[in-house]
């Protein structure tokens, strides 16, 4: 990726190209990248040396508005953000900066089976509209669960920015690495679940920006996410509404004896729930279900966990108690393997239908079709990484660990055994 000269000069008012909705999409040095999805008065910011390693970038891509970069390349990135700011507060006024920072591993003993504590670190600048993000954001992190943690907020003083935009407020998460094994591994879905609510308690604190910089209600904090995101949920609840307006459907799914029941209700101390009772169905349940399941959500993409006892958590816990632990492995306690077994599920027929699954979905005629170019063209200039996806999509090939401790030479003992 080639660097973009014009975002090297702050003066230079015409660097970023903002579309008609406010979008912008720039790329500039080697790796810094901005993402705008349309007019919105707040930035996410991450800076990072290992990108590929840390979930504050996860954070930061999956938000409506960030701008990312390495630390090699600062000079760069402050000229851009100086541009970008300029632009934003010439629509909006006030702009809020939000700044992500990975915070440091715990050390923990490499068969710990306890989690990271999910402490957050907040800091805000000291302007009205700041310090309502930062209290909406602390609300926000409280309510955070991953397994059994809740999130809990550290109020620290805010630092010194690495890059310095004048006039703008500023928000300081710092994000907690839960989601590390203690060998330095990821678990998948706890990062999954710590990088959604993350994303969540974000979209609040902005929320809560607005709203105290209009000085009216706050937006809902869903309605600032990604357009995309937006869109499609808007056009399922067009479709559901369309279904559920139906006459013959609200008369099925209303009770015929509800002041009988609510008197029953109160003579009973409001301990016994209520019976409710309905109209003989004049809808066909299997026909409407049907009409429900055809509603296209048009997903692009999609990805099928098996459940994973990690270590720790309440069903590593439970799956033990209950025998059904088949592995106790480590190094395969990550999305690749299943390791429960009973009920009639093991690693065979639970794998099988996950790849079944990845088939379907990344095999159906539209997707290809929609894709294809963009596949052919990754296929061109990097076929190794074409070949790995393909085999884990179609076949559901394993993660190769290239752990030392893997790749150990055989002791005399394992020698002579074999």
């Amino acid at each position: 990726m080639s660097a973009r000269p014009r975002l090297e000069l702050a003066s230079d008012s015409t660097g970023i190209d903002f579309g008609p909705r406010g979008q912008v999409r720039e790329t500039f040095a080697t790796s810094g990248r901005i993402h705008i999805d349309r007019w919105l008065p707040f930035l996410v910011l991450h800076r990072s040396a290992e990108p590929e390693e840390s979930v504050g970038r996860r954070v930061a891509l999956n938000s409506p508005a960030y701008f990312v970069w390495s630390p090699d390349e600062d000079g760069e990135a402050e000229s851009a953000l100086d541009l970008i700011v300029n632009h934003l507060r010439a629509k909006f006024g006030p702009v809020l900066l939000i700044e992500l920072c990975d915070e440091p591993a715990e050390e923990k003993q490499h068969d710990s089976p306890t989690l990271a504590p999910l402490d957050v670190r907040i800091a805000a600048s000291p302007g009205k509209a700041a310090q309502a993000a930062s209290e909406a954001l602390a609300k926000a992190v409280g309510g955070i669960r991953i397994d059994s943690h809740r999130g809990e907020t550290v109020p620290v003083d805010l630092p010194s920015p690495v890059i310095s935009v004048d006039g703008a407020d500023r928000l300081l998460l710092g994000v907690p690495q839960i989601h590390r094994a203690p060998d330095g591994r990821i678990y998948p879905q706890l990062t999954h679940d710590l990088v959604a609510q993350l994303v969540d308690s974000i979209l609040c604190a902005a929320a809560a920006f607005i709203g105290e910089v209009s000085q009216a209600r706050p937006p809902h904090f869903r309605s600032l996410g990604r357009s995309a995101f937006i869109t499609a949920a808007l056009n399922a609840d067009k479709k559901l509404d369309a279904i559920a307006r139906s006459f013959d459907f609200l008369l099925s799914i209303s009770p015929i004896n509800t002041a009988e029941a609510r008197s029953r209700f109160f003579d009973s101390g409001e301990q016994v729930t209520p019976s409710f009772k309905y109209r003989p169905l004049t809808v066909d349940p299997d026909l409407v279900k049907r009409d429900l399941y055809a509603i296209d959500l048009s997903p692009d993409f999609a990805n099928f966990y098996p459940a994973v006892p990690y270590p720790g958590t309440a069903l590593y816990e439970k799956v033990r108690k209950d025998g059904m632990l088949a592995n106790e492995d480590w190094s395969k306690m990550e999305y690749s393997y299943y390791l429960l077994d009973g009920h009639g599920l093991n690693e065979l027929v639970v794998m099988a239908a996950i790849n079944r699954a990845k088939r379907r979905f990344f095999l159906r005629p539209r997707y290809l079709t929609q894709h294809l170019a963009d596949a052919a063209r990754l296929a061109w200039t990097k076929p190794a990484i074409v070949t790995h996806l393909l085999s884990r999509v179609l076949f559901g090939q394993k993660v190769i660990d290239v752990s030392p401790s893997r790749l150990a030479l055989p002791t005399e003992a394992n020698v002579r055994g074999s």
